[in-house]
């Protein structure tokens, strides 16, 4: 099983759809370069088809109206109920990420 950090899969949701490895490269900015999906990685995630629910740069509390709470919690409920991991990440530039992944196709942490 392959091991990502979760900004590494924001950044492969973020830059969805890319087709393929050289397209998602050619997208990650200069300055995230170093934390990249290697090519083995982007194929294993690609394979464990990460459902995205929601994947955003620069999100607040106040991006989130009800409607959209809304969603998401039913996103979040499905995905659960389907057997799927949720893998949150919040990041430093107030990025967020929330996806759902079924057990035993890929490992997330730092």
């Amino acid at each position: 099983m392959i091991t990502v950090r979760p900004k590494q899969l924001w950044q492969y949701l973020f830059v969805q759809p890319a087709a393929t490895y050289d397209e998602y490269a050619a997208a990650i900015d200069a300055e995230d370069h170093a934390s990249r999906l290697s090519r083995e990685q982007f194929e294993a995630v690609r394979a464990a088809a990460p459902e995205e629910i929601v994947c955003s740069i620069e999100m607040s509390a106040a991006d989130l109206g009800g409607d959209v709470l809304v969603q998401v919690a039913r996103r979040v409920a499905e995905a659960v109920r389907g057997g799927a991991d949720l893998i949150t990440w919040y990041g430093p530039d107030t990025e967020v990420m929330v996806a759902a992944v079924m057990p035993g196709l890929l490992e997330v942490h730092d």
